[in-house]
């Protein structure tokens, strides 16, 4: 149900199947973006007036959110925390 391909950047991208858990705020494919303090960026995205959709989701040693573009599209922020939450 996911796939991750990782770059020689120490990067990834995470390609996810259309069922499980999560999928009622999106629709495959969807854009995440990697930050180093959830926490400071969504203040960021709210201090920008970016509309923030439901609350921070967490599993394993992941945590997300997702917020909404002026364009009404859907996309997330995400972090890892190297431990579980």
């Amino acid at each position: 149900r996911q796939a991750i391909l990782k770059t020689a950047a120490d990067q990834q991208v995470e390609v996810f199947g259309r069922e499980g858990p999560g999928k009622v705020r999106n629709t495959p494919p969807a854009i995440g973006f990697e930050v180093d303090d959830l926490d400071a960026a969504r203040d960021a995205l709210i201090a920008a007036g970016v509309e923030l959709v439901g609350e921070p989701g967490s599993w394993d040693c992941h945590r997300w959110q997702y917020f909404r573009t002026p364009d009404n599209f859907m996309m997330s922020i995400k972090t890892s925390s190297g431990g579980p939450t």
